[in-house]
């Protein structure tokens, strides 16, 4: 993972190439769920995409939070 690769502002804010503005070049996100009460938590993940899913302990079923 790369971090802060590119021009930065001076304040280690970076000009490009992290369009969110997270330190996390473009090119190094991972995207995943990063709730770590989640099932599927990705703690590798640099960008929640809204795939963490949890169980419903009254229908014993999956549910996914959208």
């Amino acid at each position: 993972m790369q971090f802060f690769s590119g021009e930065t502002d001076g304040s280690g804010t970076i000009l490009e190439n992290d369009s969110d503005g997270d330190g996390v070049c473009n090119e190094s996100e991972v995207e995943g769920c990063m709730d770590e009460i989640a099932l599927n938590y990705n703690p590798g993940a640099t960008d929640d995409n809204g795939s963490c899913a949890y169980p419903d302990i009254f229908l014993g079923v999956w549910i996914q939070r959208m």
